[in-house]
């Protein structure tokens, strides 16, 4: 039989958790959205209301829309909650909440004898809800309550297709006892304006011979929900690597306060600083990788500090340097406010704490609208070689680009006997801060340093992309 092992991580911070089961009073409302479908939206409620008896068993009965559902539900005095499906004339296991740290719970609950779902509970959580009382939790899944993706999800960690399911409210004795933030009311479709969560996709690839790219992947990052840790609102903070975001992973907890924002990481208990957005050009700052730990501690500078439009909005960019660097020879890293780091969110100053391999930002959305997509890519998610090679740069021996890092003047040459239509040039926020037709030579004296991405079009409608950096 196959098991599928979820490790779920979130920090405790509360002793005694409320232990309330569901009762005849309970209700859910849930919706259902589609990855590839953004018109699709389906609102539906399920609700407990009447005993009834199975196999001398004594269940109640459950509701889909008012109308009598496929299943019933029955509780057992050892904290196991089991649905029975008239369908299929049988009992599944739903949810096993005799929560303990280091303990392996699985559920047999759809096609028993194929999969399993297990979580480890590496540690609980305990969370406010709003009839005031604090409620146990693992990701996803509240005592008393059930799965935040659905309740008939169980204890499943993830969706098996393209549907994204979640539970918009829950009520209990008529009271309201948990609300989806991310939308405005509790029976219909639309997302409340600022709550959307963030997200980011990061494009991962190695480069082998001849830096030919091999080994790509997307990353998928985004914020959930709240969790709290030390008295402080943080929020959960989650990664998946395939296009149907069913590999999920949980990375740990974020939060800001004031121009800062720090993590702590699901494997921690340690809070690292991840961005400080307060920092002025020439500021020196030391700066600790969460992945290695107190060991990894380097001194940084800001290099230059500017303002970049995003979306018709002025944003802080920080570009970062390194202080024991003796010269200056290509930013290490650049940050932009409310966006994060250019490497991706949960990678700052990655090319100084990790080796091997490429990771840029592609997209960044809030409020589920773009707000910055890299310039050298034309989507958000990649997961073949040949998809990126055609973005690439193209071998260098086509053309002639020098000096590079360029103080003044930057020269262009074609060497394929092409002629070369149209020069663009772009800063690392995306920005297009250069455009000429038909010149080989530009002066980049007034640019500030920092990394740039090159545009060559020529005769043959061909599109080469270089990175140049301007010292």
């Amino acid at each position: 039989m196959k098991r599928t092992i979820l490790s779920l991580i979130i920090f405790t911070f509360i002793i005694n958790a409320n232990a309330q089961v569901f009762n005849m009073t309970s209700s859910w409302t849930e919706i259902t959205t589609s990855l590839f479908d953004e018109s699709y939206c389906y609102v539906r409620n399920y609700k407990l209301n009447g005993d009834t008896t199975i196999n001398d068993m004594k269940y109640t009965k459950i509701y889909l829309n008012n109308i009598l559902y496929d299943a019933a539900l029955r509780e057992t005095s050892d904290n196991k909650v089991y649905a029975y499906f008239y369908s299929l004339e049988a009992e599944r296991l739903a949810y096993d909440f005799n929560w303990e740290v280091g303990k392996t719970i699985c559920s047999e609950y759809y096609e028993p004898q194929e999969d399993d779902y297990c979580v480890e509970i590496m540690q609980i959580d305990n969370i406010q809800l709003l009839d005031g009382n604090y409620y146990q939790q693992i990701p996803d899944i509240i005592k008393g309550i059930g799965n935040t993706k659905g309740f008939f999800w169980g204890m499943q960690p993830a969706l098996p297709n393209g549907d994204q399911c979640a539970l918009l409210c829950f009520s209990r004795n008529g009271q309201l006892v948990y609300k989806n933030n991310l939308y405005k009311t509790c029976d219909d479709c639309e997302k409340a304006g600022s709550g959307f969560a963030p997200s980011w996709s990061v494009l991962n690839y190695g480069l082998g011979a001849n830096n030919i790219p091999c080994c790509v992947s997307t990353e998928y990052i985004y914020l959930d929900s709240d969790s709290i840790a030390d008295g402080k609102t943080y929020k959960k903070v989650f990664s998946c690597n395939d296009r149907l975001h069913e590999n999920v992973k949980y990375e740990g907890i974020v939060r800001e306060q004031g121009l800062k924002t720090y993590f702590i990481p699901a494997d921690s208990e340690t809070e690292y600083l991840l961005y400080d957005f307060s920092l002025e050009q020439g500021m020196t700052f030391e700066y600790q990788s969460f992945r290695e730990g107190a060991d990894s501690q380097l001194s940084f500078y800001a290099e230059n500090v500017d303002f970049v439009e995003i979306n018709g909005e002025a944003r802080k960019r920080i570009q970062i340097g390194v202080v024991s660097f003796s010269s200056y020879s290509e930013i290490i890293d650049t940050w932009i406010e409310g966006i994060g780091s250019l490497n991706g969110f949960l990678y700052p100053c990655y090319k100084m704490f990790m080796t091997g391999g490429v990771r840029e930002l592609l997209c960044h959305y809030d409020n589920n609208e773009l707000v910055y997509q890299n310039p050298v890519y034309s989507e958000c998610y990649y997961d073949k070689v040949e998809d990126i090679t055609s973005v690439q740069t193209t071998a260098i021996n086509d053309y002639g680009i020098f000096p590079n890092p360029v103080d003044d003047l930057l020269n262009i040459s074609c060497l394929n006997n092409n002629i070369i239509t149209r020069i663009e040039i772009f800063d690392s926020s995306g920005q297009q801060v250069y455009s000429q037709t038909g010149k080989d030579a530009i002066n980049v004296s007034s640019f500030a340093k920092g990394l740039y991405l090159l545009k060559v079009y020529d005769t043959n409608e061909q599109i080469s992309i270089f990175r140049i950096i301007k010292k």
